[in-house]
């Protein structure tokens, strides 16, 4: 379950760049969306009235194409069926 609220920003949802042991060196860590759109998992998403515009823009095509689009990678992942 995610709470979703003005502060709520898309890359709580889709993920972001961790620094890894290595000084220099970052890892992509997926977020709790696509996570579950890779793995056909649910994700109950309240409060969505309460998102601001740039997260629901990051919803519609997904509710749409079946499709989310992580910007900062240029990768686009597909729906599990589920």
């Amino acid at each position: 379950v995610l709470h979703l609220a003005q502060q709520t920003d898309p890359k709580m949802l889709l993920g972001s760049y961790l620094c890894t042991e290595i000084p220099g060196e970052f890892k992509f860590q997926p977020g709790p969306l696509a996570q579950a759109v890779k793995n056909g998992s649910w994700l109950l998403l309240e409060d969505i009235h309460l998102a601001p515009m740039d997260v629901l823009s990051v919803l519609l095509p997904l509710l749409e194409t079946h499709q989310l689009f992580i910007p900062g990678r240029a990768e686009v992942i597909t729906a599990a069926p589920g």
